[in-house]
């Protein structure tokens, strides 16, 4: 037999590791997977409201999704190197914002719908001319908003606030409080988005409700949150 001369590395062990790691990997859904799901749910968010049948997984399903990747991660992290680890992470985060646009988009499908008809609108015509077209008249603005009130907003966050606790909240405390903070973070962006795109559109005109409105009542939920985590 051979013996390796100073220097070198017995391979065994380093080719053991590998093999298993690239097992793993195989067992597990790629990021690419995952990437292709993001972009199909957004083509997806498109089609709502339409007369097609496209087929949608509900908001519990992909909270079950989340609860699966939280749970291998926390199994297997310690088993593997941290660029596995970080893919793990980066499935995590992914995931949890598929369940953040599905629960609003649920809750205020009419609204979601609406706006992402006039951002699609606005890359063919100029924004002023928005307002002129028959779906986007500001009177079918107003009658959109009118189902919109602030009492309408505070009891549909709740019931998501809700919903989105029962299964992330019963898993994991940590879990939960990722879910809230990212579900919060998103709603408060789309929202300056809508703000943004009503602005433009229609002479200067402001939402009612406004961003700040949606902010207290998400503070008033997240305190909620912590408040319970407390006790």
């Amino acid at each position: 037999a051979v013996m390796p001369s100073k220097g070198e590395v017995e391979p065994d062990a380093a080719l053991e590791r590998e093999r298993g790691e690239k097992e793993s990997m195989h067992s597990l859904p790629s990021v690419s997977a995952d990437v292709e799901d993001k972009e199909r749910y957004k083509d997806a968010n498109m089609e709502v409201g339409s007369k097609g049948t496209h087929h949608r997984p509900s908001l519990t399903a992909y909270l079950l999704r989340v609860v699966n990747v939280y749970y291998l991660q926390k199994e297997v992290a310690p088993f593997i190197s941290d660029v596995f680890s970080q893919r793990i992470l980066a499935m995590l985060d992914m995931s949890v914002e598929a369940v953040v646009r599905q629960g609003w988009l649920e809750e205020f499908r009419e609204l979601s719908v609406y706006f992402e008809g006039m951002q699609h609108l606005c890359q063919v015509v100029q924004n002023e001319d928005v307002q002129y077209q028959p779906e986007y008249f500001p009177s079918a603005l107003r009658a959109l908003m009118s189902q919109f009130s602030l009492p309408r907003f505070e009891t549909g966050l709740q019931t998501l606030h809700i919903r989105l606790g029962r299964i992330a909240g019963e898993t994991s405390s940590e879990l939960w409080m990722k879910i809230w903070e990212m579900f919060v973070d998103y709603v408060l962006e789309q929202y300056v988005i809508y703000e943004r795109f009503v602005m433009k559109c229609y002479a200067g005109q402001r939402l009612s409700p406004n961003s700040e409105d949606l902010a207290k009542c998400l503070e008033s939920l997240t305190h909620e949150n912590t408040t319970g985590a407390a006790t």
